[in-house]
């Protein structure tokens, strides 16, 4: 109950000021689901992700053949870092570009606020805008694989070498 008051009079604070402009929704989750925009975000971060699982794989073969276990361990933690940041950064990518988008088309329709479909408990069919809001968003493309983060192959060792000689030398020289 608390929730559903809360969500109340969250929606009467939006109409109240937004004056005599109207309010449309959305369905953000269907511009996620088949925006081209953002399916495109998902086969960079599917593809960043296998690049990154080559590397982890070959680590795990490196580790079988040398006694750097803890400096391979720490390239492990490291490119999942990596991975999460990739994401993180596509991420706001995506909802800058959507939030521009929506925002333009809030100012050009003369609107008070565009609220998400899931959040709206009842509202006239006419006041869905998700498919001009797709019409649009389907125009936009985005080059994640600029700007982006690199992935660096894991240092590779020689199975003959003794893994304490010259480690930092070796590490500096590749």
């Amino acid at each position: 109950m608390k929730k559903s008051s809360s969500l109340l009079f969250f929606l009467f604070f939006l109409v109240s000021c937004s004056g005599e402009k109207p309010i449309a929704v959305i369905d953000y989750a269907e511009i996620l689901n088949v925006a081209p925009v953002a399916q495109s975000a998902v086969v960079h971060l599917t593809e960043f992700q296998k690049e990154i699982m080559k590397q982890v794989e070959a680590a795990q073969i490196e580790s079988k053949n040398s006694a750097l276990s803890k400096e391979l361990q720490q390239q492990l933690l490291e490119y999942q870092t990596l991975l999460a940041k990739e994401h993180a950064r596509v991420e706001k990518l995506i909802n800058e570009t959507l939030q521009r988008t929506l925002t333009d088309l809030r100012v050009e329709k003369g609107l008070g606020a565009i609220l998400d479909k899931g959040i709206v408990v009842s509202i006239d069919k006419a006041a869905d805008i998700t498919d001009e809001a797709l019409e649009r968003i389907g125009k936009i493309t985005i080059d994640f694989s600029e700007n982006g983060y690199k992935i660096l192959p894991i240092y590779k060792v020689n199975p003959t070498d003794n893994a304490n000689d010259n480690l930092e030398e070796d590490i500096e020289a590749q």
